[in-house]
């Protein structure tokens, strides 16, 4: 009886730090995921910027016959 008291604490303890251990690294992805997404989007908005700045540069060379997007 004292040596499943025994087994049953230890696994309790293993199974807490193992849990404990998992909950870290998912905060850490999280605030990770969190940065890249960000990251994302400047990109995106750079390069928004720079279709916009070429499309510009084409319709005032006349190499375009449409005008640009009203987005940029």
């Amino acid at each position: 009886m004292a040596e499943v008291l025994v087994a049953t604490k230890l696994a309790v303890a293993v199974l807490s730090e193992a849990v404990q251990r998992i909950d870290d690294l998912l905060i850490r992805e999280a605030a990770s995921f969190s940065s890249v997404r960000e990251d994302v989007e400047s990109l995106r908005n750079e390069l928004t910027r720079i279709k916009c700045f070429l499309e510009d540069a084409e319709h005032k060379a006349g190499t375009r016959q449409a005008r640009p997007q009203l987005g940029c």
